[in-house]
């Protein structure tokens, strides 16, 4: 034999094997398939337990919650403090002193003090003056220059200052 009918000899049987394995596969597919169906066990549930019903409660909920109407004892009566008026004062208290820790915390200028939380409208009367000039003169250096130039030229034309004011500026 020669190395070539070897390798078709071989090459032939490996896909004789593999269609062969194709085949089997379809038999197991075919038999699984044609199992009836009454062989198989069917399930059935079991009926459920019978449920404990709860034993519902004596009180209702309306019975468990503060009484609508006020009671007060005469001694309450008498110093004018009853006890809900007490808790009122005391939440009053802590909201108050919880208040006071947030201010000392704020870094808004606009909420401190309790404020709005929005820049004032109407700016105050303080803010209202005119900052006086910190830096130079105002101006006077400048204009003063520009006169004695004006009054420099004017000599040296024999014109008057206004007419070389005018030239320079305009009206």
């Amino acid at each position: 034999m020669d190395m070539k009918e070897k390798r078709s000899h071989e090459s032939s049987s490996k896909h004789k094997h593999k269609k062969s394995k194709k085949h089997k596969k379809e038999k197991d597919r075919k038999s699984s398939s044609n199992h009836s169906d009454s062989d198989e066990i069917q399930w059935v549930e079991a009926p459920a337990p019978p449920k404990a019903e709860k034993p519902k409660d004596e009180r209702q909920e309306w019975m468990n919650k503060e009484l609508f109407v006020s009671t007060l004892s005469r001694e309450e009566m008498k110093s004018g403090n009853s006890s809900r008026e007490r808790k009122r004062l005391a939440q009053e208290k802590q909201q108050e002193k919880e208040e006071a820790i947030k201010q000392a915390r704020e870094l808004n200028p606009h909420w401190k003090n309790n404020g709005s939380g929005l820049p004032e409208q109407e700016p105050k009367v303080e803010s209202l003056h005119l900052p006086s000039s910190s830096v130079g003169d105002g101006g006077y250096a400048y204009l003063k220059k520009a006169y004695l130039r004006i009054q420099e030229q004017s000599q040296r034309e024999g014109r008057s200052m206004e007419e070389v004011a005018v030239e320079r500026w305009g009206v």
